[in-house]
């Protein structure tokens, strides 16, 4: 049972690895992509991003994310958080997922709104691509991997 659990915990880290070194940003883009990728546990999988803002905002801002849901037909998944004012880095994750399709990349649009009217908007990839060999240990796990 623990040569399981630990084979388990490298998948997860495997999977939380799974996206591609991000590209340069371009000079005038106002975000840059810290990391992006997925995060997989016990109770599902989940988008895992983390951005940076080249200029911190004066005031506190909202950020919202919209990730292509795996889900066929589904509506996108979104969160949205609070970004403190003088803060540069916005930390996602997305809700829960349960199924997924591998090899493949995921569409993600952060907006950052400021007294209520959007001010920003960033589009992003990310991938999600595990060694097919691992792919069981999800789907015990409940997570469908197609």
């Amino acid at each position: 049972m623990a040569v399981r659990r630990i084979a388990f915990a490298v998948a997860l880290a495997l999977a939380a690895c799974a996206s591609p070194p991000q590209p340069a940003p371009a000079p005038g883009d106002p975000v840059e992509t810290i990391a992006n990728g997925f995060r997989a546990g016990q109770d599902g999988l989940a988008y895992a991003l983390v951005y940076e803002l080249r200029e911190p905002f004066d005031v506190e801002v909202r950020a919202v994310a919209e990730f292509e849901n795996p889900a066929p037909g589904a509506p996108p998944l979104r969160v949205e958080q609070r970004v403190p004012a003088g803060e540069r880095r916005i930390a996602l994750n997305s809700p829960l997922m349960h199924e997924i399709r591998n090899h493949r990349d995921y569409a993600v649009v952060l907006t950052v709104y400021k007294d209520g009217a959007p001010v920003l908007t960033y589009r992003d990839r990310a991938r999600f691509d595990v060694d097919e060999s691992i792919v069981p240990m999800f789907i015990r796990r409940g997570i469908e991997v197609r």
